[in-house]
């Protein structure tokens, strides 16, 4: 599992590291328990990988420092970034030998200067 790292690199990944810490704190306390963080398949990434009962969220986390509205975070996770966490995904599930459970592919939007969440249940789906 990756670590939640706010001390090395730059800005942008100290901002996204501090974003997924707090989505992962906000889903724990909603009975979510991690699973994995910066899960890596090949050069595929999900943020973060939950479990709540019997369902398995992929967590995109998208942060800014300031939302202004104009270009909502969620809007960054386009076509090509979908395609690649439900691919990542997949692996995952093969992986780790799951079945029978619900697969969720959620997006949350932080707002760093807020710290408000704008959790995004069933963002995309696998198609």
């Amino acid at each position: 599992m990756g670590r939640l790292n706010l001390k090395n690199g730059s800005a942008a990944q100290r901002d996204g590291a501090k974003a997924e810490r707090m989505v992962m704190w906000y889903l724990v306390f909603r009975g979510y328990r991690l699973l994995e963080h910066n899960y890596t398949a090949g050069h595929k990434e999900i943020d973060l990988i939950m479990r709540k009962r019997g369902t398995i969220a992929f967590v995109e986390v998208k942060a800014r420092r300031k939302m202004d509205g104009r270009f909502p975070p969620h809007l960054s996770v386009d076509a090509v970034k979908r395609k690649n966490v439900v691919s990542a995904a997949k692996v995952y599930v093969l992986r780790e030998k799951l079945s029978g459970f619900i697969l969720r592919f959620d997006v949350a939007e932080v707002d760093l200067s807020s710290r408000r969440i704008n959790y995004i249940r069933n963002a995309y789906t696998e198609g």
